[in-house]
């Protein structure tokens, strides 16, 4: 029972990775993917802005962003280190 559980959940995971990766894929080359890119990581930073400005709880900010609490974790765990390329899909 717990094997087949892991399987549907390895299956349920790879259909959703391999779904975001369709939707952010971008191409480096040309200036329309790149400014969609970066209108892609404003997005993030503006979803994230309340906890990062105003220190509202991150939890309670994901879920009004509507985005996975870890995603939100990860996000703002590497937003200091890489600013908005953090929150570049792409890189």
């Amino acid at each position: 029972m717990i094997d087949r559980l892991r399987v549907v959940l390895k299956i349920i995971w790879r259909k959703y990775v391999i779904g975001i990766w369709r939707k952010l894929r971008v191409c480096r080359s040309s200036a329309s993917c790149r400014q969609k890119t970066e209108d892609l990581a404003m997005s993030c930073f503006h979803q994230l802005q309340p906890h990062l400005e105003q220190n509202r709880p991150l939890r309670v900010v994901a879920a009004e962003a509507g985005i996975p609490f870890r995603t939100a974790q990860r996000w703002v765990a590497q937003y200091p280190k890489r600013g908005l390329a953090a929150l570049c899909f792409c890189q």
